[in-house]
């Protein structure tokens, strides 16, 4: 028994694609196995004549069906593109909440995705004083934490590239000075430092061979020195045990990492900062980067034990997942329009609710595969 949510009308539209392509080669299959197949059953559900019972069943329908008398709750706005009806909704928000006595909490709006009507709506909204919260899924892996992992496991699969030693570096969640930093890339131009270089002492004077050494240059030495075995010692520890374990020691050896670079502190030390610190919903944002980052990192721990992989595919697995890890965000204040994706959204009681883009072909969803492996993975 096969179920598939389908339109069994054929109107040319491209909504139910796939659901009838799904047909054709369930039936074209059964025949070629030479298999009866019972006619299909069409399950409805009763018609209670309200009007989204009628919306529902029309609004894809090019010769929808006629309803007497004007509609009580629901109303199709036409507009000429995503500015224009984003406008519209925002004015029709502003005369609910001015004219009818609604609070901003008490009305939603609903999108597909929140990418490419961000902007538009945010422009409405400012213009008609609106106070909006976009509750739309931060992806992880676009983040600094993320970034951290990614470059320090690109080290350890690689080379060690002076462009890579350094964005680690970068981060600001090492222990490395800024300073020190910034001397330290300076050194490595001077010096030529590339590859294999990095895992040797440095013994040579920072101002180069122009100038005789002092004892200024052996305090700026010194501090090179140990900038160099901050970021570099933790990534060749990783490196041994790719190259010898099973999946799941490198992702515990990643976390060791994560540990002996101490980025749980770094990560406190650059919330902390006055530029940083008056930002909160960045605060929010790195923190539960952080959080959600070590919970991948335990989900790979458990599914990759007795597995050996490549340290390239480890590193593009962790890519990946990191990639399509993302994090929620509460609202900033108790009174704004909450605008959220269809697959996300909690009714949560509005008294309004606008969807924008109904018929851009998003509506219905196409069905996404998502997991924690590729195909080419899970070849």
């Amino acid at each position: 028994v096969f179920g598939l949510l389908y339109d069994t009308a054929e109107r040319g539209d491209e909504a139910f694609t796939p659901q009838r392509e799904t047909l054709r080669r369930l039936r074209r299959a059964a025949k070629e196995q030479e298999l009866p197949v019972r006619h299909p059953i069409q399950l409805e559900e009763p018609d209670s004549g309200s009007e989204a019972d009628f919306f529902k069943r029309n609004f894809l329908r090019a010769d929808c069906d006629s309803r007497p008398g004007p509609p009580e709750h629901i109303r199709l706005y036409r507009a000429a593109g995503r500015d224009d009806e984003a406008l519209t909704a925002a004015m029709q928000i502003r005369r609910l909440c001015t004219e009818r006595g609604y609070r901003f909490r008490e009305v939603g709006v609903i999108v597909r995705s929140l990418e490419g009507w961000r902007v538009p709506l945010e422009s409405a909204f400012r213009d008609y004083g609106i106070p909006a919260f976009f509750d739309g899924p931060r992806q992880t892996g676009s983040g600094a934490v993320a970034a951290f992992l990614v470059c320090a496991a690109q080290l350890a699969a690689g080379g060690l590239r002076t462009d890579r030693l350094l964005q680690l570096g970068k981060t600001g969640f090492t222990d490395v000075d800024p300073l020190v930093l910034a001397d330290l890339e300076n050194y490595a131009f001077v010096w030529n430092i590339e590859g294999g270089a990095w895992a040797k002492p440095f013994t040579a004077s920072p101002r180069g061979l122009s100038a005789p050494a002092g004892e200024e240059d052996a305090t700026r030495l010194a501090a090179l020195e140990q900038a160099r075995k901050t970021l570099v010692q933790p990534v060749l520890r990783l490196r041994g045990v790719m190259k010898e374990q099973d999946g799941a020691a490198v992702v515990r050896a990643l976390y060791q990492l994560t540990e002996d670079m101490h980025l749980a502190q770094g990560l406190k030390r650059h919330c902390a900062m006055p530029a940083v610190a008056a930002d909160r919903e960045t605060v929010r944002g790195l923190s539960q980067q952080y959080a959600g980052a070590m919970q991948l990192l335990g989900q790979l721990e458990q599914t990759l034990r007795d597995v050996r992989l490549p340290a390239a595919q480890f590193v593009r697995l962790l890519e990946g997942t990191l990639a399509g890890l993302g994090y929620g965000q509460i609202p900033r204040a108790a009174d704004e329009v909450e605008v959220g994706c269809a697959d996300l959204y909690r009714d949560a009681g509005r008294r309004a609710l606008f969807v924008l883009g109904l018929n851009e072909g998003e509506f219905p969803a196409v069905r996404q595969e998502k997991g924690l492996f590729s195909p080419s993975d899970r070849r």
